[in-house]
């Protein structure tokens, strides 16, 4: 556990528009060592786990779906290799192709 708040910071920057990347979440020692947690491609995504993780709840953070862009609450889903932030049209989509697949979600 953390000696201080959950925290996120953008670890790598992609030329897209809009701006994005990859988030990482974690917190800092005292000493200034970082402690990484879990990426996320969105900083909206960052947001909401470093929410949750500071004692807030999932079930009243809304932001923006990474695959359609609604605004949402959302739930996370691993997708190769990433956590990201879905609505549930876009998560029961995801599941039914991972499963087609053989992929566990």
């Amino acid at each position: 556990m953390s000696a201080g708040a959950w925290v996120y910071r953008q670890t790598e920057t992609a030329r897209e528009e809009p701006p994005s990347g990859l988030f990482t979440v974690g917190f800092y020692e005292p000493t200034g060592k970082w402690h990484p947690e879990s990426d996320w491609q969105s900083a909206d995504a960052a947001a909401a786990r470093v929410h949750w993780l500071n004692g807030g709840t999932l079930d009243r953070y809304e932001a923006a779906c990474e695959s359609c862009h609604a605004v949402r609450t959302l739930h996370p889903v691993h997708v190769q290799g990433f956590d990201v932030r879905l609505c549930d049209d876009c998560a029961d989509e995801v599941r039914a192709e991972q499963e087609s697949r053989g992929a566990q979600p």
